[in-house]
C-alpha cells in the first residue's frame, strides 16, 4: 500500500439515536441521510483511483460502501480489527455516560462487562492497520469508524484540529487534504506506543 483514502460511513441509525453500538452482530444501517451522505461520497471519489475498498464489520461501513462504489468494480476486504470498539455493559447506552465513565477511569481500566482496555483496543487497530500497510494494492479507501480516524489523524499530526471523534466529518473524503494522502509507511510504523496523543476517551459521538 502507497496511500490510503479515509473516509467515516455514512449517518448510522445509532448516530441519530446518540447511542453506542460496538457489536456488529446488532444490526443498523445507514439513515435516508446517510444514505446521500454515501452517495456524495461516491461523487467525491468518482476520479480517485481505488483498487481495493476496507470496510469493518459493521452494516454503516459496508452499506456506504455499497452506496459509495455502487457503480465501480473495486474489490472488498472486510478487516475486523479496525472496527469500533466493544461497550461491554455499555453496549446500546447512551455515549454521554461512555464519556463520563473514561474521564474518571482512564484508559487502562476495562469498561464494565470486559477484560480489554482502550489501550489493547488501540493496539488492535494497529494490528489492523498493519495488515493494510502490507496489501499489494497500492491505494486503498478505508470505510472506518470516527473514532479510530480520529486517533489516527491526531496520531500522525495530520490536522490538530482533528483530535476527537466528532471532528470528524462523516463521510468526508476532504479530510484526506489534512492527512495529505495517508502514506502506507505510516501505518506501518504506527503503534500505541509511538502515537505521542492524548487520549481520546470521554469525547466525541459514537460511530
Amino acid at each position: 500500500m502507497e496511500r490510503v483514502i479515509l473516509a467515516r460511513h455514512a449517518q448510522s441509525v445509532f448516530n441519530v439515536r446518540g447511542v453506542l453500538n460496538g457489536d456488529p452482530s446488532i444490526p443498523g444501517g445507514l439513515t435516508a441521510e446517510g444514505r446521500a451522505q454515501a452517495r456524495r461520497l461516491g461523487e467525491r471519489l468518482r476520479e480517485e483511483r481505488i483498487e481495493l475498498c476496507v470496510t469493518t464489520e459493521f452494516e454503516r461501513t459496508r452499506e456506504t460502501a455499497d452506496i459509495a462504489l455502487a457503480d465501480r468494480d473495486v474489490p472488498r476486504l472486510v478487516v475486523p480489527e479496525l472496527g469500533d470498539p466493544p461497550n461491554g455493559d455499555l453496549e446500546l447506552r447512551p455515549y454521554a455516560e461512555l464519556a463520563r465513565w473514561r474521564l474518571a477511569n482512564g484508559p487502562d481500566v476495562p469498561l464494565p462487562g470486559l477484560d480489554r482496555t482502550e489501550r489493547h483496543y488501540f493496539e488492535t487497530v494497529a494490528r489492523g492497520f498493519g495488515l493494510l500497510a502490507e496489501r499489494p494494492e497500492p491505494t486503498i479507501l478505508a470505510i472506518l469508524h470516527g473514532y479510530v480516524i480520529a486517533w489516527i489523524a491526531s496520531s500522525v499530526g495530520a490536522s490538530a484540529s482533528v483530535r476527537h471523534a466528532e471532528e470528524v466529518p462523516l463521510t468526508a473524503p476532504e479530510l484526506l487534504e489534512g492527512l495529505d494522502v495517508v502514506r502506507g509507511d505510516v501505518f506501518r510504523r504506527w503503534s500505541w506506543e509511538t502515537s505521542g496523543r492524548p487520549l481520546l476517551f470521554g469525547v466525541g459521538e459514537p460511530g
